[in-house]
Formats: structure tokens, sequence, C-alpha cells
């Protein structure tokens, strides 16, 4: 089994310039984190580091598959993967005062662990909707025994005709 301390870079030992990190993201890579999303996965990950005195810079690119739950019919999805993300990592006393792109670690840190960050990039490289993608035709590949609780069609409410009058109400004041 995996543990975090897999994914930690000892920048601190490191000399500047660029520096190469390459991860196989799978199954067990996942039961670190409490995932709700993704059931598994067949990922690499490829980390570029290029290390200066002041900052550092992470390019990470990540490239597979990922199986997730259909959206639409609740079955096993496989989904290609490709995302390229930047991180820059600063030393400063505003410890944690992060954006999207900025982490800031103490000077006196001395390695980085990166797992929580291919977590979430991993995450952030799922579509918005995950659903079977449509067949020639444009009909949904997806179960077809649940695609028949499925109404794609707008039902119109039926109304009780008792409340017929009340629908002219606005109209007659203006008489």
């Amino acid at each position: 089994m995996e543990t975090k301390r897999t994914y930690i870079i000892p920048f601190a030992t490191l000399k500047d310039g660029t520096h190469n990190f390459e991860y196989t993201i799978g199954k067990s890579f996942l039961s670190m984190f409490e995932n709700a999303d993704i059931l598994d996965c067949d990922v690499f990950a490829d980390i570029e580091m290029e290390k200066h005195s002041t900052f550092m810079k992470f390019n990470f690119d990540l490239t597979g598959t990922a199986t997730v739950v259909c959206d639409r019919c609740l079955e096993n999805l496989e989904i290609e993967l490709d995302n390229i993300a930047d991180l820059y990592v600063r030393f400063g006393e505003n410890v944690g005062d992060e954006t999207d792109e900025t982490v800031i670690i103490s000077p006196k840190e001395y390695e980085l662990d990166v797992a929580q960050y291919i977590y979430e990039y991993l995450v952030l490289s799922l579509p918005f909707r995950c659903v079977h993608e449509d067949d020639d035709q444009g009909n949904p590949t997806c179960n077809p025994e649940m695609m028949k609780h499925i109404s794609t069609e707008e039902e119109v409410p039926q109304t009780d005709s008792r409340w017929n009058g009340l629908k002219n109400i606005f109209d007659n004041n203006k008489q």
C-alpha cells in the first residue's frame, strides 16, 4: 500500500535547476483520500520542478484514464484525462496564504508533499458532466435498462379544471 511519504519531494537537498519526478497513480493512491468522484484510475503524473533560490515552479502533467460513475445511468464510465497545471511555491512568513496557483511555505521547510496537489489536479481534470458518449445516430449508449426509467420528454402537468376560472382573474380586473 502506498503512503503519502512516496509523494514527498525533498527540495532542500536538490540544486537549483530543473528536476523531474514521475508517479503512477492508481487505486491505492485514491485510497489515501476521501474520494467520492473517482472509483479507479490509471494515470501517469509527470512533475517538472524548477528550483530557484526564492521560489519553485512545479508543472504537473497528468495523462491516463479514470473510472467514474456515469451521471445519467449510474454505470461505471472510463474517461480519458489530460491535464497540465502549474503551481508556484514561494518562501515567506505568510504561510498558508494561498491562491489557485501559488502556495507560500516557511523558509524553514525542506520538503513538499505533492500528493494533495496531484489529487486536486486529477479531480479538476474530470469533465463537469460525466456521461457515456452518444452513438453515431445521437442515441445514448448508457445502460438500456436504466434508460427505460429516465424520461427525456417533458410531461405536461395536469391541472384541475376547477381552477380554470382563476386563470383569467387578472384580465378581468383590467375591464
